[in-house]
């Protein structure tokens, strides 16, 4: 009874003493931690803030540094610097400069304190939202501060010193002020500072000029000038504007018919782009948006950066004087197939009239030049050149019927002549018999980054590269199978020569050494009796070349074992080039010869190096087997050892040549020198023209009195 009364009492005294004790150390201990916390963090805030500069610095301007561009051999190729900045009041910006401004970057500037809370949670739920970043919460205090004092860094410590320099700003100076600062200050692209220099820039006219469309497509630039640039994404840019506009209409900055009309005006660009007489334009635009992207406009135009790249001027001055002689646009990229150093890029042959870099942008069909990676691929699964396809026709489900440059068909061939002839079906075939997945795998190794087709199209080059990818992918080839990084940039330091940036050739296996050097046997005879004999040098070299229907694309990529090249022509609207005339090997391998020859006219000749485990095989060009006496044309092939042929021609039949007996290997090591095409009849056929042949060659053998 007792016991129960306890239990219905609650707990004794000493047991709710126990607990009052428990209960007052943990509140006072979570008190201490808070304060300790706060403490920490107040005492962090207010060494963070005395350490904020001087925001009285804004009143002016210290003078900028330039940034040097240098090639290889230390030659300034290009100066960047800030575009000659026409410091306007703001009385004398358009308001609806102002209005576009307001409306895409901070339509609440005038009612916060530099902090805009709501801003901040409302661009934080949208990225929720989303799951990625799609709102920022900066005002243009924010900007302004971040612009002028503190780095591009995404950290902590400096969005919280953003905010509190923005509230030091707003105490400082009048709205009207920060908004002037503002507006001279931006960064809108292509070296233009300042909604003055950036109205020279892109429509050629003062500030107090622009119409609201034009005030709108300024302020599309801000929040990404090299992404809204219309001079690199008309379409990207005019989207930005558009929003612009109906964001201005939505605040009630215009009304709905001034924003019609802005939307209907059609825009008219000066074109006077910054251009600053580089010596390799197309070469330094490529290396500045690299800049741009790691260490933003203020550094790269007023920070004094030392930029040390792979160019080589002289290389590059070939390079331009080979691609003036091109029939439409063009584009050639060169590189070290040793280290992937990029020595020569021409994205076109006049930069004044068009920035668009084709050596990197342009992204077109590169037609039989893709066949390198077809092979390479055959010759890893275990094909040689000897290796005989039938090129007859075949029809596939959905109707395709690949067919060749010449409209023939040549009958059982070796993959040394498909290649050289550039045989569509038997590239085909061959991507049938090894699946085009497998192609893709190679191509990717090898250093194609674009999207391929997963279809036998891949074979006859369907896909949309670059000529930047495609030297990437035969410098594998030149150098003995390895993948290497195209380099352009080597060094970057300061202002004060400290190392920002250091870049070292790597380099990553792809492709087997044996396998690079069967490719590098195949190419050689495509440029001294192949497709490609117009860009034959006095040296090793190989290549091949690429035309796509309706003569729309023509390339040529080769190389040596010093330098490797992509040639690229083709018109912009990808209208055809010609007819008949307008191929790979009529157009674009004699500008690969004459750079090459100019590029190498110092560089003593050398061979590629031949791996240990091959071995070169006298055969009958024709059937790729051990020559007779009867073969008309034997030739010298490069096999794997294991790999060669043991069977003597079957097709002109005679006595073996006495020399074959040096290359006899055991009967266990004959590999299948055949693949039966699919989806093909009328072997009987076939069977019949072959023993008329034998009949034929016979009868004259008797004729002769020669012993069979």
């Amino acid at each position: 009874m007792a016991r129960n009364n306890r239990e219905r009492r609650g707990k004794g005294p000493r047991e709710d003493h126990f607990y009052r004790r428990f209960l007052r150390i943990a509140v006072i201990t979570l008190l201490v931690v808070i304060g300790t916390f706060l403490g920490v963090v107040g005492g962090v805030l207010v060494f963070w803030y005395r350490s904020l500069p001087d925001v009285s610095l804004l009143k002016r301007y210290e003078p900028s540094l330039t940034t040097h561009i240098y090639d290889c051999k230390g030659v300034v190729i290009a100066n960047l610097f800030e575009e000659n900045r026409i410091w306007v009041p703001l009385d004398k910006v358009p308001k609806n400069l102002i209005y576009a401004v307001l409306a895409s970057e901070d339509s609440e500037f005038y009612y916060h304190e530099g902090i805009n809370v709501r801003g901040i949670l409302r661009a934080l739920w949208s990225n929720l939202k989303s799951g990625k970043i799609v709102e920022g919460g900066s005002t243009i205090t924010q900007q302004l501060a971040k612009n002028l004092f503190l780095t591009p860094s995404k950290t902590l410590e400096r969005k919280i010193k953003e905010m509190m320099l923005a509230f030091k700003i707003e105490n400082s100076y009048s709205k009207d002020e920060i908004l002037e600062l503002y507006l001279n200050e931006i960064y809108l692209g292509h070296g233009a500072y300042g909604v003055q220099a950036a109205a020279k820039t892109y429509f050629g006219k003062n500030v107090w000029e622009l119409s609201t469309a034009e005030c709108a497509l300024l302020a599309a630039l801000i929040k990404a000038p090299e992404i809204y640039s219309p001079y690199r994404n008309l379409d990207r840019a005019l989207s930005r504007m558009r929003y612009v506009i109906r964001r201005m209409e939505l605040l009630g900055y215009i009304s709905k018919e001034e924003a019609e009309k802005a939307l209907s005006e059609n825009l008219i660009f000066s074109g006077t782009k910054e251009i600053r007489d580089w010596k390799a334009p197309y070469f330094v635009s490529f290396v500045l948006k690299k800049l741009l992207e790691d260490y933003g406009a203020k550094q790269v135009y007023r920070g004094g950066l030392r930029v040390y790249t792979t160019l080589d001027l002289d290389l590059q001055a070939y390079a331009e004087e080979a691609i003036s002689k091109a029939p439409a646009e063009a584009a050639l990229v060169a590189l070290d197939p040793k280290t992937g150093f990029i020595k020569a890029m021409v994205g076109g042959k006049d930069f004044k009239r068009s920035q668009f870099n084709r050596a990197v942008q342009a992204r077109r069909q590169p037609g039989s030049s893709f066949k390198a990676i077809v092979y390479t691929a055959a010759f890893e699964n275990g094909f040689t050149e000897s290796t005989l396809v039938e090129d007859s026709p075949i029809e596939f489900p959905n109707g395709w019927k690949p067919v060749n440059y010449d409209g023939k068909f040549h009958g059982w061939v070796t993959l040394r002549e498909a290649f050289e002839f550039s045989y569509n079906v038997v590239a085909v075939k061959v991507a049938q018999e090894i699946k085009p997945r497998t192609i893709i795998d190679y191509a990717k190794k090898m250093g194609i980054e674009s999207s391929l087709p997963n279809d036998l199209s891949i074979a006859l080059g369907s896909a949309s590269v670059t000529p930047l990818e495609m030297a990437v992918a035969y410098a594998c080839i030149a150098n003995g199978g390895y993948r290497v990084k195209p380099i352009a940039i080597l060094e970057v330091r300061d202002k004060d020569g400290k190392l920002l940036e250091k870049n070292s050739p790597t380099f990553e296996r792809a492709i087997k050494e044996e396998t690079a050097y069967l490719m590098v046997d195949m190419m050689r005879h495509v440029v001294t009796r192949g497709t490609g004999v117009r860009a034959r040098l006095n040296r090793p070299c190989g290549g091949k070349t690429g035309t796509t229907d309706n003569f729309i694309d023509a390339w040529f990529v080769g190389f040596t074992p010093d330098l490797v090249a992509a040639v690229y022509i083709g018109n912009d609207d990808c209208t055809p080039l010609g007819k008949n005339e307008a191929t790979g090997g009529r157009i674009a391998a004699p500008i690969w010869k004459d750079f090459m020859e100019k590029a190498l006219k110092n560089v003593p000749p050398s061979d590629f190096p031949i791996p240990e485990n091959i071995t070169f095989v006298k055969v009958c060009a024709q059937s790729g087997k051990l020559p007779t006496f009867s073969c008309p044309t034997v030739i010298e092939q490069a096999f794997i050892r294991g790999t060669e042929p043991m069977e003597s021609c079957d097709i002109h039949g005679g006595g073996r040549s006495p020399q074959d007996n040096t290359f006899l290997y055991p009967q266990d090591k004959v590999p299948p020198q055949s693949i039966k095409p699919k989806n093909e009849g009328n072997q009987k056929g076939k069977n019949e023209e072959m023993d008329e042949i034998e009949k034929k060659f016979q009868e004259l053998l008797k004729k002769y009195k020669i012993k069979s």
